[in-house]
């Protein structure tokens, strides 16, 4: 059952660093998501307070007046502006020698060359620093982001906070990058705030406090200062102090007891540094308009007094209107300073501020011995970050280093446990029974398919619709006339925004259209935005919470609809009555395969890219027009991809919904299935013989085999007979016939209908054949002939009605079918051989064995098609011991039994093929021996690995034009990349 979150949780502040509850990998685990009340508040001062005091004084004591002044200031740079911009950036370090620059847009490559340059130029080093919440993305272009740290809020294991702190020092670190200007501990309680909003971690204090911990101890951790702003705290403003200067009305007991918690309590854990905002706060500052950046009451008496903050603070931008338009440069900087900012940031003019500041400190206005101790303060900063040693940002695969695999799986874990589901009506999320799905999906706001979608249909074939925001009455009744008939609709936001004041992004006439909708089917709503939003949802009855608009997000909520990832969010603000803060239900534990990249499952990328040279290889050397390869490990879709044509004449390219013949597959993946369900229902025993279930072979020299046997191939039958050959002797023109009728009414190709009585003469052949005495192992077709008929007679239905009824249907398989033709559109079915001998055509929908054929498109041995998708999940259902989708289809005890090795000098199980541990068998020689599958005539295989839970399909049509040639046998195409799966493992 759902589990709803809605509580309040007493927190303790604590490292978990310190209690060593990291996780040592990227690899998922189900602390990832746990809730835990991780902290405590451990007595710490900043990392760098008693490092590099020699030095530091060293430096200082050579250093004259203005040198020093310089110091205190940090300049804003940029890695996109002209030459011009760096001439007047290196002017500043050669003249005023100022102490740092503050990177803003640009480039990584760039921002690295000009660090490079400017420190070349700097007498004594600078310190970099950066705004980068949410990674230094934030700032450039071509780097990934990190989550916001409002959808961070959501996220109830800070320890995947503390990882992404962690992640973006290693970015820091990489791009010579010394202090990140975050976390932003602001408690965002004005729901109106236009300017910390999705900054901050929300509205609950604790929450704010424990995350900002997380993240300031994994920079600090990790060599990157961190800095926590914007103090005393710019969570209950509804200005933006960029444009003008915000008030905080509160009185001194709420800041003293909200605004001001978070910083006491990153104080008390060591951070390093604060920013001071600009913010007119009465309560603590009365005097009017005094920006709390320039009040000493507030950075000095309040923050290094009353808090007793050792680090350094630094002024927010003074370049921003909050103190800007009231304040001349010059005279902001003194006032700045005067307050007690150690660094003051973003100067709008510094020679004429170094100028002001130097005349106010030989007048004496200003202490020198003040100004010592704070330049010696940031010179020990500069030690601990490694400036007392040259320093030189490598250029060469900076883009790489900075978008490393690593960091991508930190932000998959981070938005996956950030998905929150707030309503769940009659649990509905995940969906479990597909069978009785309708699915359609709307988009409002996004006109092409997106990753949702495209994730939906890896799930359930939906149809997919499309609506602008503004679009008329009379197109949202069109389309409301559609989606009635559905049973289900996904109904997803897009480019919505966080602004109260622009009805965050949603748009009126979707919200009519959504109640409407809700009255006729099972609507499922997702908001790609703001958690504010979900006051305008109060009557939805299925909603999930995505926060940012990712292709990364869109995917995974798709998958978290379906089960294949785990809903773990809970909100960190108040919506409305109904939305609370801390509300979110975890849903039931993924039943469905994720779809992710190798390295989340601790495969590598590269070592799997081989596999596409193999690929193309075997198509260049014409072993096959195409194919499919899918990779599952650990129940994670890590790899799958399409490559090729149809046909070498290259009229259509493979894509992953295309749909193959799987030839002798079919024995495990179909008929195998159906006898491992008659055996859990206890309707057939295995070592029953023939004549138990079909009268007809008794008396026959079939009578007394056994299922067992004919599972194992070792019933002493022949391998095969060539029931079109026989036809094609007895008189092909009186047993064929180009048109149906009710004499010829079994279609084995197009235009090409077989008399219906001559299936009793392949039967009659079967029955008539010899049997070699004593039995010994060889492959057979001809014993699964048998088992299409006791499926029949027992399973009370067709075979492909049986097979369609009890898994393929509920397990969403649409593609896996006998006779295509009747399904799926032509242009998805891959053709197999050109067939000049029987069919004389181009096979094509219909089943490439001619025995299959015969027997209408349904064989036990042959028949099935699929794509690799789909084969994959069969495959997993069966490693999870007959379970899948949140369904049980077989006993765990019935598939061990089948996919166990039985017999000494056999190496087959029941119905499935094994590997022979040796480099000449049909897998790999890495497979272990509990590995279970089958290959096919087409150019098909499909191989299961529980040992080291890994799901393989290939899916080919290497028969066309012809299956005279077998070069992806002979070349070992499908084992030499069942070999690198095994290589790409990591350790």
């Amino acid at each position: 059952m759902l589990r709803p979150i809605v509580k309040k949780t007493g927190y303790i502040i604590i490292s978990l660093y310190f209690l060593g509850l990291f996780l040592p990998s990227y690899s998922l685990n189900t602390r990832e998501f746990e809730e835990v009340s991780n902290q405590v508040i451990i007595d710490s001062e900043p990392p760098y307070l008693h490092q590099g005091e020699e030095w530091a004084d060293s430096i200082l004591s050579k250093m004259d007046l203005r040198q020093k002044i310089g110091q205190l200031f940090m300049v804003a740079a940029y890695s996109n502006k002209n030459k011009r911009h760096n001439q007047k950036i290196n002017g500043l370090i050669k003249d005023y020698g100022i102490g740092g620059l503050i990177f803003f847009q640009g480039g990584p490559v760039r921002q690295a060359r000009l660090t490079n340059d400017y420190q070349k130029k700097a007498r004594i080093p600078l310190l970099i620093a950066m705004d980068a919440e949410w990674g230094i993305g934030m700032r450039l272009d071509s780097v990934m982001d990190f989550p916001r740290q409002l959808t961070l809020g959501a996220v109830r294991n800070n320890n995947l906070i503390y990882k992404m702190g962690e992640a973006i020092a290693e970015q820091c670190q990489r791009l010579g990058v010394h202090i990140n200007f975050a976390p932003v501990v602001d408690v965002n309680s004005n729901p109106l705030n236009p300017v910390i909003n999705d900054r901050s971690f929300g509205e609950d204090m604790y929450n704010v406090s424990n995350k900002g911990i997380a993240y300031m101890k994994g920079l600090q951790d990790n060599k990157v200062l961190a800095c926590a702003k914007h103090f005393p705290g710019h969570g209950d403003t509804d200005k933006d102090s960029h444009k003008t200067l915000p008030s905080v009305a509160q009185d001194y007991t709420r800041i003293d007891s909200l605004e001001l918690y978070p910083f006491k309590q990153l104080i008390e854990s060591g951070v390093g540094s604060i920013m001071n905002a600009h913010l007119y706060v009465p309560a603590l500052d009365s005097l009017e308009k005094r920006a709390s950046s320039l009040s000493k009451k507030i950075c000095t008496d309040l923050l290094k007094g009353e808090l007793d903050f050792k680090g350094l603070s630094f002024t927010d931008a003074l370049n921003m209107k909050g103190v800007s338009q009231y304040f001349k440069p010059g005279q902001l900087e003194l006032k700045a300073y005067k307050a007690g900012n150690d660094i003051l940031l973003f100067p709008e003019d510094v020679p004429k501020a170094i100028r002001v500041l130097e005349k106010a400190f030989k007048n004496g206005e200003l202490a020198l011995n003040e100004l010592d101790s704070r330049v010696r303060k940031i010179l020990q900063l500069k030690y601990w970050a490694g400036l007392n040693k040259k320093q030189k940002v490598e250029e060469e695969n900076i883009n790489e280093d900075l978008n490393s695999i690593k960091h991508k799986i930190l932000d998959y874990h981070l938005r996956e446990a950030s998905l929150t589901l707030v309503a769940n009506h009659r649990d509905l999320i995940p969906i479990k029974n597909l069978r009785k799905v309708k699915l359609a999906t709307l988009s409002i706001g996004s006109s092409d398919i997106n990753t949702f979608q495209k994730t939906v249909d890896q799930y359930k074939k939906a149809d997919h619709f499309f609506i602008s925001k503004q679009a008329t009455p009379e197109e949202f009744r069109l389309l409301l006339t559609k989606l009635k008939r559905y049973s289900h609709v996904m109904l997803t936001f897009h480019k919505m925004n966080k602004s109260a004041l622009k009805d965050y992004g949603i748009g009126f006439s979707s919200l009519g259209f959504l109640k409407k909708l809700q009255s006729h089917t099972n609507v499922i709503t997702v908001l790609f935005g703001s958690p504010y939003s979900l006051s305008y949802f109060n009557d939805a009855t299925h909603l999930l919470l995505a926060y940012e608009d990712t292709k990364t997000t869109q995917t995974l909520t798709a998958q978290a609809l379906f089960g294949g990832v785990r809903t773990h969010g809970t909100l960190p603000v108040t919506a409305s009555h109904i939305f609370p803060m801390q509300k979110g239900y975890i849903s039931y534990p993924p039943f469905r395969m994720k779809y992710t990249f190798p390295e989340y499952a601790g495969m590598s990328s590269e070592k799997l890219e081989s596999i596409d040279s193999i690929a193309l290889d075997a198509i260049s050397d014409k072993a096959t027009p195409g194919c499919q390869i899918l990779v599952c490990k650990n129940g994670n879709v890590i790899y799958q991809k399409s490559f090729g044509y149809h046909t070498y004449e290259k009229n259509k390219e493979v894509n992953n919904e295309d749909v193959y013949d799987l030839a002798s597959i079919t024995k495990v993946a179909a008929t195998t299935l159906a006898l491992m369900k008659l055996y859990d229902q206890k309707k057939i025993q295995l070592d029953s013989t023939l004549k138990h279930y079909l009268p007809e072979v008794r008396g026959t020299n079939k009578e007394n085999m056994t299922l067992k046997d004919l599972l194992l191939h070792q019933a002493g039958l022949k391998g095969w007979i060539p029931f079109y050959v026989n036809a094609i002797q007895a008189g092909k023109d009186s047993l064929f016939s180009k048109s149906y009728n009710d004499t010829f009414d079994i279609r084995v190709a197009d235009d090409f209908f077989m008399r219906t009585a001559y299936e009793s003469e392949i039967w009659t052949a079967i029955l008539e054949s010899d049997v070699e005495l004593p039995a010994k192992y060889r492959y057979s077709d001809l014993g699964f002939y048998f088992f299409k008929k006791i499926v029949e007679s027992v399973g009370g239905m067709s075979l492909d009605l049986y097979l369609k009824k009890h898994f393929y249907d509920p397990m969403g398989l649409t593609k896996t079918t006998y006779n295509p033709l009747d399904y799926q559109p032509i242009d998805h079915l891959v053709p197999t051989e050109d067939d000049k001998v029987f069919r004389n055509q181009v096979v094509h929908g219909y089943v490439h064995d001619p025995g299959a054929a015969m027997l209408g498109g349904v064989g036990g041995h042959a028949g099935l098609f699929s794509n690799s998708r789909e084969i994959a999940v069969i495959g997993q259902m069966l490693m999870n011991g007959g379970e899948y989708g949140g369904k049980k289809y077989l006993k765990s005890a019935t598939i061990e039994t089948f996919i166990s090795k039985h017999k000494k000098g056999n190496r087959r199980g029941l119905g499935f093929d094994k590997p022979t541990l040796s480099d000449s068998g049909p897998a790999s020689k890495y497979a272990s021996y509990k590995t279970f599958g089958h290959t096919g005539f087409t150019g098909t295989c499909f191989w299961v690995d529980p040992k080291y839970q890994i799901v393989y399909v290939f899916l080919s049509n290497r028969v066309y034009p012809t299956a005279s040639h077998n070069k992806l046998a002979k070349n070992n195409i499908r084992t030499k990349i069942q070999d690198i799966i095994y290589e790409s493992i990591e350790n």
